[in-house]
């Protein structure tokens, strides 16, 4: 029976060859002839869902990953990144003679980010494929699922030579890294403050009084941060004198985004500290009202 039961399925397949070697009496068995059909499309059903296995090396579940399902279910996805992609190309391509550069330059670096914006949203829909009791990494590299694996290394192999194609210009891969390191720098301060805010949770139970300090806090400590490495940057590097060209490297040019990106966000954050800051104030006398209130009905009672 172990032989049987080697992996899922076996027990199925087994029945459904016992079924079809032989007649036996329905009222004396549970296999019928009758059940065939039955009995394939169990087969074929669990064939299609995800199954467990037990890594060679540990204990970890590991889903089966239909490349075949994976590209079916995120196939818009890949049509509209694909039209993105194409429209990257073509814009880089579009000669200087009579246009603006800087707007060709605004809409190669809009569809390469929005390129990478939905390739990152398909790489993510791995996880989706994976049940929620199973793990994602040991999943993708067992060897049931090579295929898959194989398919997102290429997939990545493509937009990295794309990116190669459309993006000579190192202006332009300077201008896509400052807006990828504001956004990325300006979530891990809305994630900071949304720790500190849990962190607050016993000491200050109104929610939206909480919410709003810890925001007030984190934004005003960001911006003091960020102007004190503009400061230093500006010194270091000696950046009112960078002048930006294709000779200069991408590596050469990294303080100057940093610079840019911060610049942007220390034009933000005292805007959203301020904001916050009257926003608790307000919570701030809602929450003193209502304990007044409470007080002074309970002195009334007493």
């Amino acid at each position: 029976m172990a032989t049987l039961e080697a992996y899922p399925g076996q027990r199925i397949r087994t029945g459904l060859l016992l079924s079809l070697a032989f007649d036996i009496d329905p009222e004396k068995s549970l296999i019928r002839n009758t059940s065939n059909q039955y009995l394939f499309s169990l087969y074929m059903e669990n064939e299609k869902d995800k199954r467990e296995n037990t890594d060679s090396e540990g204990d970890s579940k590991v889903a089966d990953l239909s490349l075949r399902e994976y590209v079916s279910d995120n196939s818009n996805l890949f049509v509209v990144m694909g039209v993105f992609a194409a429209l990257s190309v073509y814009v880089s391509s579009i000669p200087s003679e009579g246009v603006n550069d800087d707007l060709v330059q605004l809409g190669l670096v809009a569809s390469l980010l929005i390129t990478g914006l939905l390739s990152f949203t398909i790489i993510s829909a791995v996880r989706k494929q994976v049940p929620v009791d199973f793990e994602t990494v040991p999943s993708l590299l067992h060897p049931i699922n090579y295929p898959t694996l194989l398919f997102l290394t290429l997939f990545l192999t493509l937009l990295f030579s794309i990116l190669q194609i459309v993006s000579q210009d190192t202006e332009v891969l300077a201008i896509i890294a400052v807006l990828t390191f504001f956004s990325c720098t300006f979530g891990l301060i809305v994630s900071i403050g949304n720790m500190s805010s849990n962190q607050l949770a016993p000491y200050i139970r109104h929610s939206g009084l909480r919410s709003t300090v810890s925001a007030l806090v984190t934004f005003g400590i960001s911006h003091h941060l960020m102007v004190r490495t503009n400061d230093y940057l500006v010194d270091e590097y000696n950046l009112y004198h960078f002048q930006f060209d294709n000779s200069v490297t991408f590596a050469e040019s990294v303080p100057l985004i940093v610079y840019t990106s911060f610049s942007f966000l220390t034009e933000i954050t005292p805007i959203i500290a301020i904001m916050m800051g009257f926003i608790s104030v307000l919570f701030a006398i809602d929450v003193a009202g209502v304990k007044y209130a409470r007080l002074k009905d309970l002195l009334r009672d007493h």
